[in-house]
C-alpha cells in the first residue's frame, strides 16, 4: 500500500520543485539547472563529437541522474535491511522456521549486503546518500541516533497496543479508538508547544533532555499500567506523558540537526534524520512481531489448554475479534488476558531499555543559541543575506 501511496503523494511535490528549478534557471536566478549533470554532458558531447547520437546522450544523462541520487547505494541499503528484518517478521512455527533455508539465506546475505553498502558509500559513491560530514557532526549524529532508538522503543510498545486493549479492557469500539489516538494527539499538541518554547527561549538542549526523560519515565510506567489490572486513568495518563516526551523529541532533535549544518545541507540532513528514525521503526516492528509470534502462542497454550480445544486456541491467537467474543470475566477471556499481559510485559521491558539511550545521547550534542540567522554555521539571515554585510550597511547609514 505504502509503495503506491508514497510515490503518488510525492509526485506533486517533486513536480513543483522541478518546475521551480527550471524556472529559476530560465530567469537566471541560478546559472544551471544541474551543475554536475550539465558539466558531464558537455564533456560527453565534446568526447563524442557533433554527430553524437541523441540516444547515447539520453542514456548518459540517465546514468548521471542515477549517480546523483546514489541509486546503487539506496538499492543496497534497502536490500540489506530487508534481508535482516523480514525473517524476524515472517518466522513462525506454522510456515517458516529459523532452520528454513530461505530464512538462513536472508540472514546471511543481509549483513553482507550492508557491509558492501558501507564500502561502496565510502569508496565509490560520488554522492553518498549519507554524507560522511554528517557522521562527523556530533549534533547530527546524536539527533539521528535519538530518532533511531526512540522509534525502536515506540514501535515495540505501540505495535500491539490496540490488540492488548481490545482484549484486556471491556471497552466499546469507540472507546478503543479514542484511546489509540491519545498519544498521537498529545504528541502533536506538545510538539507545537516545544516549537513555541524554542522561539521564545532560543535554546534546545535541556528541553530535549527533559522531554526524553519524560518519555523514558512514561515507558517505564507502562510496565504497571499495561498490566491486566491497570486502571483506565493510568493507561490514558501514561499515553499522554508518552506524547509529551515524544512531541518534544520529534521537533527538537530534528531542529537541532538542521541548525548545525549549512543551509545547502538542510534538506539532506532532514532526510537523514527521518531515515534513521524509520530504520528504528522498522527494527522495532520486526522485533516486536518476532517476540509476539514466538511467545504468545505458547502462553495461550499454557493458560487455555484445560479450558478449550486446540482449534479454538489457534483461533484466539489468530484474531482479536475471536478472542473478544468471549465475555469479559469468563475463564477463557481471563486466561487470554493473562497471556497478553505476560507477553506485553516482556515487550515493555525491551522498550524501556531502548528508551534509556536517547537521553544519554543528548549530552554529546552541542549547545546552540537559536538566533535570527539561518543556522549556527553560517552568519546569514533568513533571506540569505550575510549578517556581517547587513551590520556593515547599518554602520555606514549611521
Amino acid at each position: 500500500m505504502f509503495a503506491i501511496l508514497i510515490p503518488g503523494c510525492a509526485v506533486p511535490i517533486i513536480g513543483i520543485l522541478a518546475w521551480s528549478q527550471i524556472k529559476a534557471y530560465r530567469l537566471g536566478v541560478v546559472h544551471t539547472a544541474n551543475p554536475y549533470i550539465e558539466t558531464q554532458m558537455r564533456e560527453q558531447k565534446q568526447e563524442l563529437g557533433p554527430d553524437a547520437k541523441k540516444s547515447k546522450l539520453v542514456s548518459k544523462a540517465f546514468l548521471l541522474g542515477c549517480q546523483e541520487i546514489d541509486l546503487i547505494g539506496l538499492l543496497l541499503f534497502t536490500a540489506g535491511w530487508t534481508c535482516v528484518l523480514l525473517p524476524l517478521t515472517i518466522v513462525n512455527g506454522g510456515k517458516l522456521t529459523w532452520g528454513n533455508y530461505k530464512i538462513i539465506t536472508m540472514l546471511t546475505l543481509g549483513p553482507i549486503i550492508l557491509i558492501g553498502m558501507v564500502i561502496y558509500e565510502a569508496k565509490f559513491a560520488k554522492f553518498p546518500f549519507i554524507p560522511s560530514r554528517f557522521l562527523k557532526n556530533r549534533t547530527v549524529l546524536a539527533a539521528a541516533l535519538i530518532g533511531f532508538f526512540d522509534f525502536i522503543s515506540f514501535y515495540l510498545q505501540f505495535t500491539y497496543q490496540y490488540s492488548f486493549i481490545a482484549i484486556a479492557k471491556d471497552w466499546t469500539l469507540v472507546e478503543q479508538t479514542y484511546f489509540s489516538q491519545t498519544q498521537t494527539i498529545s504528541l502533536t499538541f506538545f510538539a507545537i508547544l516545544a516549537g513555541l518554547f524554542i522561539v521564545y527561549f532560543r535554546r534546545y538542549k535541556w528541553l530535549l533532555f527533559g522531554g526524553l526523560l519524560v518519555r523514558l519515565f512514561a515507558v517505564g510506567l507502562m510496565l504497571h499500567s499495561k498490566g491486566a489490572r491497570g486502571s483506565t486513568a493510568e493507561l490514558v495518563i501514561v499515553q499522554a506523558l508518552q506524547g509529551l516526551g515524544g512531541g518534544i523529541a520529534a521537533v527538537v532533535s530534528q531542529t537541532s540537526a538542521q541548525a548545525s549544518v549549512p543551509h545547502q545541507d538542510l534538506a539532506s540532513v532532514t532526510a537523514v534524520i527521518l531515515l534513521f528514525a524509520e530504520i528504528g521503526g522498522a527494527i522495532g516492528t520486526a522485533v516486536v512481531s518476532a517476540v509476539w509470534r514466538n511467545i504468545m502462542p505458547g502462553q495461550l497454550q499454557l493458560r487455555l489448554a484445560g479450558l478449550t480445544d486446540e482449534a479454538t486456541i489457534d483461533g484466539i491467537y489468530a484474531s482479536i475479534s475471536t478472542a473478544a467474543t468471549y465475555p469479559y470475566g469468563s475463564p477463557i477471556r481471563t486466561a487470554t488476558i493473562e497471556a497478553y499481559d505476560y507477553t506485553m510485559r516482556i515487550i515493555l521491558i525491551a522498550a524501556t531499555v531502548f528508551a534509556i539511550v536517547p537521553p544519554i545521547l543528548v549530552l554529546m550534542m552541542r549547545e546552540m543559541t537559536f538566533g535570527d540567522q539561518q543556522n549556527d554555521v553560517e552568519r546569514r539571515a533568513t533571506d540569505g543575506e550575510s549578517i556581517d554585510d547587513m551590520d556593515m550597511d547599518k554602520k555606514v547609514l549611521h
